[in-house]
């Protein structure tokens, strides 16, 4: 089977509507809300960041379990979390990855520090994006990559520059033998902005992808890139 992938990557601006006229938000609606299990896997990385839903049960993948990326580690600074967690539908929890920089395929600039941007794939890959800092701070955050596993939580190919910058979220058109992937960056070294990443550089990158089967890596056989 082959699996093609598009990467669009770039930022975006949220403005806030006013509520109040319109009824309750609905947060205030939620009455019933239970903890089912803590996401600190043993080396006490915290600050879960990144949310994805598996799709379906493959290697340690689990469909309908929830893949969380934590970006802080047991120090509690930003940019340098380096394990995924997976959590079932009752609760358990289980390490899904933890990622090694200095044991990735190709290097990824600055190391590990995984975000918000993760998805999992019905091809059974989960890719995340890394935005490493030294010392938790945007001062010292570099570009990062972006890291694809394979459905047991091994890194099996990194995606780096061609204006990928900061990956801070991702999100997937997901069609089975094709996916789009579509991202969001923060460049803080290139334009001073906080953690939040409220004014991001736009940059688009459109990357075509295959791969021969769910374990083999996936790579690139086209992208462009450009200034929006």
């Amino acid at each position: 089977m082959r699996t093609r992938f598009l990467l669009i990557v770039g930022s975006v601006s949220l403005l806030a509507a006013p509520v109040g006229a319109n009824g309750p938000s609905f947060l205030s609606m939620l009455h019933h809300v239970a903890t089912l299990t803590s996401t600190v896997p043993a080396n006490g990385d915290v600050n879960p960041y990144g949310v994805a839903v598996v799709p379906v049960t493959t290697g340690a993948l689990v469909a309908n379990s929830v893949l969380i990326s934590n970006f802080n580690n047991s120090a509690n600074l930003q940019g340098t979390g380096t394990t995924i967690v997976q959590i079932s539908p009752t609760g358990s929890l289980n390490l899904f990855a933890q990622i090694d920089g200095t044991k990735l395929p190709a290097p990824c600039p600055g190391g590990v520090g995984l975000t918000t941007a993760i998805v999992a794939l019905r091809s059974g890959f989960v890719i995340v994006g890394s935005l490493p800092t030294t010392d938790g701070t945007s001062a010292t955050a570099q570009a990062g990559c972006l890291i694809v596993l394979n459905s047991s939580g091994a890194p099996v190919a990194v995606w780096s520059g061609s204006g990928i910058n900061g990956p801070w979220d991702m999100t997937a058109l997901d069609m089975g033998t094709a996916a789009v992937l579509f991202g969001v960056q923060c460049a803080e070294r290139h334009c001073g902005c906080q953690w939040g990443c409220g004014h991001t550089r736009k940059r688009v990158a459109d990357y075509s992808i295959h791969s021969h089967g769910r374990h083999a890596s996936p790579g690139i056989v086209r992208h462009d890139c450009q200034f929006v």
